[in-house]
């Protein structure tokens, strides 16, 4: 049997009395009749909201987006840098089929895929109110759209699995990019008609979340095709979602306290109840500073940015008010108060050299939890945020109409990140006064700055192709104070070969080997080109 879905065909039952698990692995061999019927889940609307909880707690498996996910999008970017071992193959965008980041991480989608067919197949059957289950079946195929975007994105065709899983249905061979996309597409239109103009539920998804997704879609599907005829669908699909969130000032945005504000389009909903959730702060902050004050366990400093993302965004908007709320830079201090360490852009010449290596990099405060204890925090996880889509906007209506119209939408980032101190900075100025080519340029240079270390990078270094890729590389290659050789080895910078050979196989992961071993219908022969 396929031990991916041994291990993902579960089920999960939220009720208020408490969390009851249900797990169906290997239920083909099992006798389960001891098990809750459909009939049973979907009689009521409070069955109904436990099956869709499932859902997301499948979304929000260690695995996906509060660890495995994040990790693996982050260091396998070529936009960020991580100085962590295990990751060393991601990280030169060499990543091994076997490597573990990935297979956990895929199979961890599949998991959540798993429960939203399960709910999208059986809950109009139910006797639960129309209201409950047209938002449960419109909820559970945005998160199966997020699922296949995702998938699809990372390592191009999977297995396509829209129904519940059977015996028939175990092995199924690798789908087209293009029949996925018509999966997510499907999804995303039919929620749309679905989901209410508020989610009832605070931190859940409306209709809008759904036009602003399709909108992010079609911009991938358009890719470095200025011609495409889905820079105006997606234009199109924006528009229907703006005004239907609002920017907040960055340091409401930026502190994880602060759940669901009025910025978030898919925000999702963490607790660190199992006593791991959200790992980003543990992934991000120095080991001992006093930015994590009560820290019992070191976090890991593993995740940071690249010395060319640093000292671009800082040539490009000097005195920018978003280079303090995102970096830890210049120094930080012991959590104590005890010592001050010096960090890039500076260098301490008085420590070892090791430790220069290891400060030769900024690290990354955006959405940095200063509760944090001890491995996890309770900080929700951002997928999508109105900036975004901002951003996204801009970018499709300079390739429909010119930049004329299009620095309105990204002005209003500008005028944001300017007036979250008092007074306002000088920069980052409004943007005016570009060609279409070079609004081009600076929209995904902008989408790096603003949307730093929310795990877009892999994506946007890559959706406008391997030439797009390739020019990325080779800036990045050239920064003046990368140290390929570093005296310690685990922070030398990647010098990436500068190919379209390279480039071409790094558009992709590679194909999970674990899916390939255990799949009758997939053999190596299907791996990713390059791999």
């Amino acid at each position: 049997m396929n031990t991916i879905f041994k291990n993902t065909i579960k089920f999960f039952l939220i009720c208020t009395i408490g969390l009851l698990t249900f797990s169906c692995a290997g239920f083909l061999e099992e006798d389960t009749s001891s098990f809750l019927s459909d009939h049973v889940v979907y009689e009521t609307d409070g069955g109904t909201e436990s099956a869709l909880a499932g859902v997301y707690s499948g979304m929000c498996d260690y695995e996906y987006f509060p660890s495995g996910y994040p990790n693996l999008v982050s260091a396998s970017s070529g936009g960020l840098f991580t100085n962590h071992s295990s990751s060393k193959d991601i990280l030169k965008m060499e990543a091994l089929p076997t490597n573990k980041y990935l297979n956990n991480t895929y199979e961890a989608i599949y998991i959540a895929i798993v429960r939203s067919n399960s709910v999208i197949a059986k809950v109009q059957d139910g006797g639960a109110s129309q209201a409950v289950k047209d938002r449960a079946e419109g909820e559970s195929r945005i998160m199966r759209a997020i699922c296949y975007f995702n998938l699809v994105r990372l390592v191009g065709g999977v297995p396509l699995r829209t129904t519940p899983t059977t015996t028939e249905t175990i092995h199924m061979p690798r789908a087209s990019k293009e029949e996925i996309y018509e999966v997510i597409i499907d999804d995303l239109k039919k929620a749309q008609t679905l989901l209410p103009e508020e989610n009832p539920v605070k931190g859940r998804p409306s209709r809008y979340a759904a036009h602003a997704l399709l909108a992010k879609v079609y911009v991938t599907l358009a890719g470095n095709d200025n011609s495409s005829s889905y820079w105006k669908m997606a234009l199109e699909e924006g528009k229907k979602a703006y005004g239907k969130y609002q920017l907040v000032p960055l340091q409401e945005l930026y502190d994880v306290k602060n759940r669901n504000t009025k910025e978030a389009i898919l925000e999702f909903q963490l607790t660190n109840a199992g006593g791991r959730a959200n790992y980003w702060t543990r992934m991000i902050a120095p080991a001992n500073s006093n930015h994590t004050p009560l820290a019992t366990a070191n976090p890991y400093g593993r995740i940071r940015p690249t010395k060319y993302l640093y000292d671009n965004f800082v040539s490009q908007y000097p005195g920018d008010p978003r280079i303090d709320l995102s970096f830890i830079h210049n120094s930080y201090t012991s959590r104590d108060g005890s010592s001050v360490t010096i960090t890039y852009p500076d260098v301490d010449s008085t420590i070892s050299s090791s430790n220069r290596a290891k400060e030769s990099f900024p690290y990354i405060l955006k959405f940095l939890d200063n509760t944090y204890t001890a491995s996890g925090s309770t900080a929700n996880f951002i997928y999508y945020r109105y900036a975004d889509l901002l951003l996204l906007l801009a970018e499709a209506e300079n390739e429909v109409n010119g930049p004329a119209s299009a620095y309105t939408f990204v002005n209003e980032l500008m005028k944001r990140a300017r007036e979250c101190v008092s007074p306002p900075a000088a920069e980052p100025a409004n943007w005016a006064g570009m060609t279409q080519e070079q609004f081009r340029e600076r929209i995904m240079q902008e989408r790096r700055f603003e949307l730093l270390g929310e795990q877009h990078e892999f994506y946007d270094l890559r959706r406008r192709g391997p030439e797009f890729l390739l020019d990325y590389i080779k800036k990045h290659n050239a920064h003046p104070t990368n140290n390929f050789k570093a005296s310690s080895s685990s922070y030398s910078d990647i010098q990436y070969p500068e190919t379209m050979e390279f480039v071409t196989k790094a558009m992709l992961l590679p194909f999970p080997q674990t899916e390939i071993d255990s799949n009758n219908m997939i053999s190596d022969e299907d791996q990713n080109p390059g791999y």
